[in-house]
């Protein structure tokens, strides 16, 4: 009879340690998946800005034709909190992005505080994009008091990237030949040189409908695909170049396409407003 129970004890100890040792490592599991929150992936079109989660963030996702576009967000508390992957395929024109978003009347200019982004990403290879695309920073900007009615409305982009097509490699800077407009002069900031051009859009999509409206573009002559954009100061700089800027109702990430099938994955996004 102690032979047996010295066996059985045994027996038992080995079964505690193993439930023990198993009990453990799915505790790792359940802190690790508290730490790293499911993906929020979305397909349908958002119909203008809308909140992610308990973030300051707000995404949006806007596409014409094509099919299997996404918009995947990371989550608050991974790779910076505004981080996302979008991929494409064979759409007319294709916008993804996140970022702070104010109202659909815009923020004056002089309350938005101090605004940065700082930067990293992946993306699928050299002409996957179509003709036109940008990456960098976008948004909306309304003038009310502008007396040339086509700047009460403009769209703006801060492009510090493309993928490059059919006529220029991704390794060279965007030009008129891909925006279209003219070129108002250059600035130094963010450790290189921007090229400002500045587009009229006849009868196009925008956050009012179809309207005609002005387009701003800062385009940096040397493509990178990590840093910080110091969005505020460029900002300044259009402002000393006689751009009339009143109220923005956004500043975003983007990606922007116009043809072919690729992605963008964000390893690193976050804004900062001082």
């Amino acid at each position: 009879m102690r032979r047996g129970t010295k066996k059985l004890t045994l027996i038992s100890l080995i079964i505690f340690d193993l439930l023990g040792l198993q009990a453990c490592k799915n505790k790792k599991l359940l802190d690790k998946n508290e730490k790293n929150p499911t993906v929020q992936t979305f397909q349908a079109q958002s119909n203008g800005p809308q909140t992610l989660g308990k973030s300051p963030y707000d995404y949006t996702l806007w596409y014409q034709g094509g099919v299997k576009h996404t918009l995947s967000w990371y989550g608050a508390s991974q790779r910076g909190g505004a981080a996302f992957k979008a991929t494409w395929s064979d759409s007319d024109d294709f916008l993804a992005r996140v970022g702070y978003s104010w109202t659909n009347a815009g923020e004056d200019i002089k309350n938005i505080g101090n605004i940065s982004c700082q930067f990293s990403y992946k993306k699928s290879g050299e002409g996957t994009a179509g003709n036109y695309n940008y990456i960098g920073i976008y948004g909306w900007i309304r003038n009310e008091t502008a007396t040339d009615p086509n700047e009460k409305l403009v769209e703006y982009y801060i492009v510090d990237d493309w993928f490059g097509n059919g006529e220029q490699s991704e390794k060279t800077p965007i030009t008129t030949a891909t925006t279209q407009g003219n070129v108002l002069g250059t600035y130094q900031l963010d450790g290189a040189t921007y090229q400002v051009i500045k587009n009229v859009r006849e009868d196009q999509p925008s956050i009012d409908g179809n309207q005609t409206f002005t387009q701003y573009f800062a385009i940096r002559q040397s493509p990178r695909q990590k840093g910080t954009i110091s969005i505020s100061e460029h900002f300044a700089q259009w402002q000393k170049m006689g751009l009339a800027i009143g109220k923005v109702t956004e500043s975003s990430f983007l990606v922007e396409r116009s043809g072919e099938s690729g992605w963008l994955d964000c390893t690193y996004l976050k804004f900062t407003k001082n």
